[in-house]
């Protein structure tokens, strides 16, 4: 304590001792009172005279230690505010103490004490970004502090006048009105007051009447403010980007055609060969086309844009469409094809495609839509537009090979099965009506049944081409198929008697067929036809078992491989003459295993398995006689028959082409292999 006031003492004689001010202020950290020290300081400022430059400034530094000491360390913000109004008096144009009072206030809660300290500031300020830092304090302080969201705006506006390019300020006005848009009435006066004011620069004066234009037509309704503010902009501006856009955005809205196609086209002039000026002037093509209905006038301002860039798609699409509406579909054809070159990936596939339609549909001219859809799929081989553009021209044109190549594409890249089996249906159809092929039309629903085994079209379709072809043991096994299948009763008996009829009639199964006749019998116990046919097996099958078993004895007491095979084969041919070829073919085999070069046996065999339809078996005994075969005509008649069999039975032409050739090589007379290969290469037009 005796130190401080020995400290307080020497500062009182000498206020402008530097050091013994420093000293004093210092001692606050040893534990000394900071009131007692600032209230020394401002003791001390108070008996400095400051009618002189240099009384002034030491006075103002005692009073800043004082105002410093007061806020910080004593916390006593109402004396650092007497002691801040204090320096201010004493130098109104001191920034810092001005700041420094402000600070003060505000931590006294004293925000009108602030605006009025800023507006008396304001006066006296330059004009220019100092004054206008100035309202917009102002401004927060009322929108905020003081709750006076209307002099906030004002305060605003009277900063966005002085620096009209802080767009910061316009927000602020924005977001205030926004609650209460009747102020901008009162902002608009205010802009409009600002706009004449001489220190503004012409840029300044435009961003001004651009925020007028802006607010007059989105905030007051009033288009005919707007409208002058933008003019007034473009009279000393023709490039103004925001005055063109809302000029052109009040004509859209009014539906002044002329003038926004006016609007429009100064626009685009003023931007050059900008991509933005080719999207202005087609615009203005579009209005004249669609609200004008100045057609020419229109294509000539479509035509410069394309000329320009010809992807565009907003002038080519409108070339498109006069084209179409006036019929010139060979123009339209022209300008898709430009339009095309300078397309990539999808965008040009999608556009080859359009110009084949209009060919096809439009100009009927089949020839070159289908060489357009044909450069499509050289582009982009999967295009299921194009596929399907071909599909209809060669369906028309009666092109039924190259229909049947795109049916196969159109089905390798079909998404479902339901569509893949459409398409597999249309092939059946193209293979049986038109070409009359059996064995291809099959395949084809084979393939259906491979997608849906329950499909009733192809169980139904299939017995005919199968019967065309006597394929029994296919045919009997989709008969007991679609039966399992079909949910109508009399279709299954008619199925299951089918069945029982193919295993009597064409595969030489009695036994077989009698079961299938009694389960059709099961199903229809009264059934005539199953009764009488039933029977009549039964009947066969009796007579003639005792011979049979004699002979297969005789065959099992032989002492030779040619008398046990020459048995073997009299019980097959017995059995072949009840009908019984399951039973032959397995006599058949016997006796090829007493004697495997017996080609009497091997032929008849041969015989069998052909009737019934098993061409694979067929294959397998020609190939093991092969082995045993002596001397070239015996070799070269077998891969005949072979090579007719691969072409006939099993439709396999490239095999048969082989097999063929294998035989004419042994034998060059061989009529049956010079049969092959001559409808082979008449087939394949050579």
């Amino acid at each position: 304590e005796e130190r401080l006031t020995s400290l307080v003492d020497v500062l009182i004689d000498e206020p402008d001792d530097n050091e013994s001010a420093m000293a004093l202020e210092a001692i606050i950290d040893e534990g000394a009172d900071p009131t007692k020290v600032a209230e020394a300081f401002e003791q001390a400022a108070g008996l400095v005279d400051s009618s002189t430059g240099g009384g002034v400034e030491t006075k103002k530094a005692l009073l800043y230690r004082a105002g410093r000491i007061f806020g910080a360390a004593a916390k006593n913000k109402e004396r650092a505010e007497r002691v801040y109004v204090e320096l201010v008096r004493l130098d109104p144009s001191d920034d810092i103490a001005q700041n420094a009072l402000e600070e003060a206030r505000k931590a006294l809660g004293k925000y009108a004490e602030i605006v009025e300290s800023l507006l008396s500031r304001s006066e006296d300020a330059p004009p220019g970004e100092e004054r206008a830092r100035i309202f917009a304090e102002i401004g927060r302080l009322c929108a905020t502090e003081l709750q006076d969201p209307d002099q906030g705006i004002h305060a605003y506006v009277r900063a966005l006048c002085e620096v009209p390019s802080a767009r910061e300020y316009a927000s602020e006005i924005e977001a205030l009105a926004e609650r209460k848009p009747a102020l901008y009435g009162e902002v608009l006066e205010a802009v409009t007051e600002g706009i004449h004011a001489e220190s503004l620069s012409p840029v300044e004066r435009n961003t001004l009447l651009a925020y007028a234009g802006r607010w007059y037509d989105q905030k007051m309704g009033r288009a005919d403010m707007a409208l002058a503010a933008f003019q007034q902009i473009l009279a000393n501006d023709p490039a103004h980007d925001e005055a063109n856009e809302g000029l052109i955005a009040i004509y859209r809205k009014a539906q002044q055609w002329p003038e926004l196609v006016g609007v429009l086209g100064a626009r685009a002039a003023a931007s050059g060969a900008s991509p933005r000026s080719r999207d202005l002037r087609a615009e203005a093509a579009d209005i004249l086309e669609n609200k004008l209905n100045n057609t020419d006038r229109a294509r000539e301002l479509y035509a410069q844009v394309v000329a320009e860039d010809p992807a565009h798609e907003r002038a080519g699409d409108g070339m498109a469409r006069i084209a179409e509406r006036t019929g010139d579909f060979k123009q339209l054809v022209a300008i898709l094809e430009k339009r095309a070159e300078s397309l990539r990936g999808r965008e040009r596939v999608e556009v080859l495609v359009k110009a084949a339609e209009i060919c096809e549909d439009r100009l009927d001219d089949l020839a070159e839509a289908s060489r357009r859809f044909e450069a499509v799929l050289a582009i982009e081989p999967h295009e299921l537009q194009a596929l399907k553009g071909l599909d209809r021209i060669y369906s028309r044109t009666g092109k039924y090979h190259e229909l049947l190549d795109n049916l196969e594409r159109q089905v390798s890249i079909a998404a479902t099965p339901r569509q893949k089996i459409t398409l597999l249906e249309r092939m059946a159809a193209l293979h049986d009506e038109e070409f009359l092929d059996h064995g291809k039309a099959a395949a084809c629903l084979e393939q259906i049944l491979a997608l849906d085994p329950d499909n009733d079209g192809s169980l139904t379709a299939l017995p005919r081409h199968y019967r065309a072809l006597a394929e029994w043991d296919k045919l009997e096994k989709l008969y007991e198929r679609h039966a399992t299948v079909t949910v109508d009763d009399a279709r299954r008996l008619e199925l299951m008697l089918s069945r029982a009829r193919l295993l009597a009639e064409n595969i030489g199964s009695p036994e077989r067929a009698m079961r299938a006749y009694e389960k059709a019998l099961a199903l229809e116990p009264e059934h005539a036809g199953a009764l009488e046919a039933l029977a009549r097996l039964r009947e066969l099958s009796g007579d003639a078992n005792a011979a049979l078993s004699a002979i297969e004895a005789l065959a099992g007491k032989g002492t030779t491989p040619e008398a046990k095979a020459e048995q073997w084969i009299r019980a097959a041919r017995l059995l072949e003459g009840r009908g019984d070829r399951d039973g032959a073919i397995e006599r058949y085999k016997l006796a090829l295993d007493a004697n495997p070069r017996d080609q009497a046996a091997s032929a008849a065999l041969r015989q069998a398995y052909a009737t019934r339809g098993d061409a694979a078996s067929v294959v397998t005994l020609i190939d093991k006689e092969m082995q045993h075969a002596e001397g070239n005509l015996a070799k070269a008649r077998l891969q005949a028959e072979l090579a007719r069999l691969y072409r006939e039975r099993m439709h396999d032409n490239v095999k048969a082409e082989t097999t063929a050739k294998i035989a004419f090589e042994l034998d060059p007379t061989n009529p049956d292999a010079l049969l092959v290969l001559g409808d082979i290469a008449f087939e394949g037009q050579r």
